[in-house]
């Protein structure tokens, strides 16, 4: 089963002032601003809606290929991705520019002056999926990117017969209500927070019933209340917020993971994942020293000799995990035999 996801493959550039903005901007003098803050930390972090989603999939065992566009500064981004199971294969690479950015500059009271340079993104309505996968793909995930791109991509999804996910999150306020309806037409699911939905609903005139009526699956997340699915006239949920990422995850995809997860089980006589290997699936900052199958870690979390499952839970930075990964017994009665 082949899972493509499309959309913004980024930089986020993310600094710390320690001190407050509001003490050095003169109401009177707006009309002539001209600051510079000296910060005192800045990291960098791998980012963009398209490559997290690939990376999470990964994780959970499934074979993403990510498409988009990135600049001449991508090499040791693609490295990283493709060493954790991600295809960097359909990635466009422009060398005339650099890699989508997001700068974030954050004071004491946790105000934000923020830029976003849009660099090689602004060049993905030039590139057409069929043009680098003639095949046709089962599943087509179409994330926030250049609006234009947005747009080509799903109707090049529904053209080609693909099951489209739509995600358009962080473009919703950019798109109008023709362009949401028309890329929402012939979607399989789409993927909003509550307050999207009901920008969705404002621009289009679109009621939750409609959208229920148009799209086979709905997700509305709801922050720290977790997640609703609509699924034809049945809807699960809230979900607690420990689910929600694995949740999302898996109806991006149509439940591709669980079906691996599922044939892996069933190839060996006692359904669970070795300890050694969760290890080494983690991040560097999450691994323990020592760890092994029967380590007094393992006991002490209930979880030795025991069968469980992977739970990932949601976190701003794309490429960490939040803390207590390592959840629950693995639920026998789940597996086919």
């Amino acid at each position: 089963m082949s899972v493509i996801l499309t959309g913004s493959i980024a930089y986020d550039y993310l600094m710390r002032f320690p001190g407050r903005f509001v003490e050095h901007i003169i109401t009177e003098d707006l009309h002539q601003v001209s600051l510079s803050f000296l910060v005192d930390e800045m990291t960098r972090h791998w980012g963009g809606v398209a490559a997290n989603i690939s990376f999470t999939l990964a994780m959970l065992g499934a074979k993403p290929k990510l498409f988009g566009t990135v600049g001449r500064d991508f090499g040791e981004y693609r490295r990283w991705l493709e060493s954790r199971g991600v295809d960097c294969s359909l990635v466009q690479q422009i060398d005339q520019v650099f890699t989508a950015s997001f700068f974030a500059n954050t004071d004491l009271d946790n105000n934000q002056i923020a830029s976003f340079y849009a660099g090689a993104m602004a060049y993905a309505s030039q590139y057409r999926l069929t043009d680098v996968h003639p095949d046709k793909p089962d599943w087509v995930v179409v994330s926030p990117n250049d609006p234009k791109a947005m747009s080509n991509l799903c109707a090049e999804a529904r053209a080609s017969g693909a099951r489209l996910i739509y995600d358009p999150s962080q473009q919703v306020p950019r798109l109008s209500g023709e362009e949401l309806s028309q890329d929402i037409d012939g979607a399989y699911a789409m993927v909003v927070n509550a307050y999207e939905a009901s920008i969705i609903s404002k621009k289009t005139g679109l009621s939750l019933e409609d959208l229920r009526a148009k799209l086979p699956v709905l997700v509305i997340t709801k922050g720290k209340h977790g997640a609703t699915i609509y699924h034809g006239d049945t809807h699960e949920g809230p979900h607690p917020r420990a689910d929600v990422g694995l949740a999302a995850a898996l109806v991006r995809v149509g439940r591709v993971a669980v079906r691996h997860l599922r044939a892996r089980a069933g190839r060996h006589p006692k359904p669970r994942l070795h300890p050694q290997r969760v290890r080494r699936a983690l991040p560097r900052h999450l691994r323990r020293r020592g760890l092994s199958g029967r380590t007094a870690a393992f006991r002490k979390r209930g979880l030795a000799q025991r069968p469980f499952v992977f739970y990932y839970q949601p976190h701003p930075s794309p490429y960490r995990f939040s803390h207590g990964v390592l959840r629950q017994p693995y639920d026998h009665s789940t597996i086919r035999r």
